[in-house]
């Protein structure tokens, strides 16, 4: 089963919750989906604190799994294991390894690009 992510806001928005940057005061925005809220580092930077919920692309993931650890955008080296059928994202930063398990999952609208939802195993 797909896992349906969905931006939500709070407040007057005249900005539109998918525009990056230029946020107006009097909103708040953030994503979520039925796991829960994404966190404020959703996009894994490794300089920051692991959040529980994280957002990849299955281009990203696949090119990964197939060519091997590969340096993040931010810092660290991003890896892909897979175990049966499920597929797990890990970041080595600084000598810590974090990982999330992977799930399907689809925006709300249907839109691209096709995304997995990863959710962090402790």
């Amino acid at each position: 089963m797909s896992i349906e992510v969905r931006f939500r806001h709070e407040g007057r928005c005249e900005c539109g919750a998918v525009v990056v940057g230029g946020y107006k005061p009097e909103c708040i925005h953030w994503t979520e989906c039925d796991l829960g809220r994404f966190g404020d580092n959703a996009e894994c930077d490794p300089r920051k604190p692991a959040d529980t919920l994280m957002l990849t692309t299955r281009d990203y993931v696949h090119k990964v799994l197939a060519t091997g650890p590969t340096p993040g955008p931010r810092g660290g080296m991003h890896s892909v294991t897979q175990e049966d059928h499920t597929l797990f994202a890990h970041m080595e930063y600084e000598g810590k390894t974090t990982t999330w398990k992977l799930h399907e999952a689809h925006w709300e609208d249907a839109g691209d690009p096709e995304i997995l939802v990863g959710k962090l195993v402790e």
